[in-house]
């Protein structure tokens, strides 16, 4: 079997976070491209939904999300994008901005631990009790 591809397929879905880094503002950029059945496996042919993170437009991050099918792939997609936004967020940013909301990462990522953050990447959740006051 061959390896899983990298390459991207057209952007079908993305969000823009404002992020402070030590006072300097940066963009990040988070893009799902469109669900591809193009992953060989013993079975038959999976799907992948390429995944990738831009700062300040400059690709920093590309990974794939494999399913069973389209759905699963792009679940899985959506989740592992999530996932990363925070742990980037983590690595030296005090504050996620997105729509005029300023979200403190250390009290994100402290009730995350706790499994009742909301989902900055999909909006789901209130973003009001971790906003900058």
């Amino acid at each position: 079997m061959d390896p899983i591809s990298t390459s991207y397929t057209e952007t079908i879905a993305s969000r823009v976070f404002d992020a402070v880094f030590d006072g300097s503002r940066q963009q990040i950029r988070l893009e799902i491209g469109q669900p591809i059945q193009d992953v060989e496996t013993v079975g038959g042919t999976d799907w992948r939904c390429p995944v990738r993170l831009l700062i300040n437009e400059s690709q920093v991050y590309i990974q794939n999300a494999c399913g069973v099918d389209s759905y699963q792939a792009l679940a899985l997609a959506i989740n592992q994008l999530s996932g990363f936004a925070l742990h980037r967020a983590a690595s030296g940013c005090q504050i996620l901005e997105f729509l005029g909301q300023s979200i403190k990462i250390e009290s994100l990522l402290q009730i995350t631990h706790q499994g009742t953050a909301p989902d900055v990447l999909t909006g789901v959740g209130v973003l009001n009790d971790y906003k900058n006051s």
